[in-house]
C-alpha cells in the first residue's frame, strides 16, 4: 500500500470522527431541554441545600431530607405579614389548582413557607397562615438559632421594621422575597423572582415537569 493511499485513508477516517463529533455535539444541545425560568434563574450547576431542622404545621419534624424524592418550592415569610407573604401565597394557590389540572400527583410541588419570625411565629399561627391558602401547603417554624443559621446559608435578609403605633411587639419584617426551587434531589436548582404573575409561575413549572418527566422515561 503506498504512502499516499496510507495518507489518504488517515485524511478520510480524521474527517469522518471530525464530523461524527458535530454531529453528536448537534444533538446533545438540540435535545438538551432550555432552563423554562422566565423571572428567576436556572442553576447549572445546582447549589447543595444546607443541613436544618425544624419543626412544620404539623408538629413533626421536617429536615433536608424530606425536600427529596418531589420538587419543591421554598420561600421565607412569617405569618404577620401583610404584603410579601399573602401575595406570594395567593399566586401559589392559584398556581397549583393550575397545576393540579394538568399533572399528575406525583409531580406536583411541594409548596413550603419558612418563618423568619421565630420571636412570635408558633406552629398553630404557621399552620393557620399557610392553610387558609391550602391545605396541602407547608409551614415551618424554628427557634432563632436555627432560624438565622438557615438564613446565613442562603443569604436571606429579614430586616426588623419598627411599629408605628408604639408598641413593640408589632413590628414588621422586610424579608428576601424570592422563591427557592429545590429538585428531587434536594439540591437548589434556582429560583423564581417575587411571583406576582399566576400564568408565568404556572407555566415555567409545567415546563419544569415535563423535562423531569422527559429525562425520567
Amino acid at each position: 500500500m503506498s504512502k499516499f493511499f496510507k495518507l489518504t485513508i488517515s485524511i478520510v477516517i480524521s474527517l469522518a470522527l471530525v464530523m461524527l463529533g458535530f454531529f453528536y455535539t448537534y444533538q446533545f444541545r438540540a435535545s438538551a431541554p432550555h432552563p423554562p425560568i422566565t423571572d428567576g434563574q436556572w442553576f447549572t450547576p445546582t447549589k447543595p441545600m444546607p443541613s436544618f431542622t425544624f419543626t412544620a404545621d404539623n408538629g413533626q419534624s421536617f429536615t433536608q431530607h424530606n425536600l427529596q424524592g418531589h420538587w419543591s418550592l421554598l420561600f421565607f415569610g412569617y405569618s404577620r405579614c401583610q404584603h410579601v407573604c399573602p401575595t406570594t401565597l395567593g399566586v401559589l394557590k392559584q398556581a397549583y389548582n393550575n397545576w393540579q389540572k394538568q399533572l399528575p400527583p406525583n409531580q406536583l410541588p411541594q409548596v413550603i413557607m419558612i418563618s423568619i419570625d421565630p420571636a412570635r411565629d408558633t406552629v398553630d399561627d404557621m399552620h393557620q397562615f399557610v392553610k387558609s391558602f391550602n391545605n396541602s401547603f407547608i409551614g415551618l417554624c424554628a427557634d432563632s438559632s436555627a432560624t438565622l443559621a438557615l438564613q446565613k446559608e442562603l443569604h436571606v435578609y429579614a430586616i426588623i421594621i419598627p411599629a408605628t403605633d408604639g408598641k413593640p411587639a408589632d413590628y414588621m419584617i422586610k424579608h428576601t422575597p424570592e422563591l427557592l426551587l429545590i429538585n428531587p434531589q434536594g439540591q437548589i436548582q434556582g429560583y423564581f423572582n417575587f411571583p406576582e404573575k399566576v400564568d408565568t409561575l404556572t407555566s415555567d413549572y409545567l415546563g419544569i415537569a415535563k423535562i423531569d418527566d422527559t429525562a425520567g422515561k
